[in-house]
């Protein structure tokens, strides 16, 4: 079991009346992921400008160096940009055009991979245009680059390369 668990949540709310005041009354668990370490687990969440579903930025997880590979390995959700749909149902469902959806023993919900902890990332409002700000491990700090209607599925390299190193 890993040191502790992410947990991307819903909340319904109900005003109370109050200005700026709400009661919780639904909490709904969407998704969880068992993170090994407290350290680059990611986190941010974004709905797509164009598409409307959730991205959500995945940490390898890992200490140094990822030694388990994980940005590298399609069967976790470590080390990844993951994109979802909630707007359907009280978890989520997969996007169809998602790029791992017919790939066996790929998580279906990765959009991107190869990152080491994409902890923030930002869609440009008059494009579409994607920029993952991604920590380097040694050297180099990297912004990746997804343009607007790609298909998703792009390698970013980490474990492989940091930066522009190949």
């Amino acid at each position: 079991m890993g040191e502790h668990l992410d947990c991307l949540t819903a909340h319904v709310a109900l005003p109370t009346g109050g200005r700026g005041s709400w009661i919780v009354i639904e909490i709904t668990t969407i998704l969880t992921v068992e993170q090994p370490y407290f350290n680059h687990n990611g986190g941010q969440l974004q709905f797509g400008p164009q598409d409307g579903y959730l991205y959500i930025g995945m940490g390898d997880g890992s200490g140094p160096g990822d030694p388990y590979n994980r940005g590298q390995s399609l069967d976790t959700l470590l080390g990844k940009l993951l994109r979802i749909d909630v707007r359907q149902t009280s978890t989520y469902t997969i996007p169809s055009p998602n790029p791992f959806t017919q790939t066996m023993n790929t998580r279906p919900e990765i959009w991107a991979y190869g990152l080491r902890n994409p902890w923030r990332f930002s869609f440009d409002r008059a494009t579409g245009d994607l920029a993952i700000g991604n920590v380097g491990a040694i050297c180099y700090e990297e912004i990746n680059f997804e343009p607007a209607g790609a298909p998703g599925g792009r390698n970013y390299g980490w474990r492989l390369m940091e930066g522009f190193h190949s």
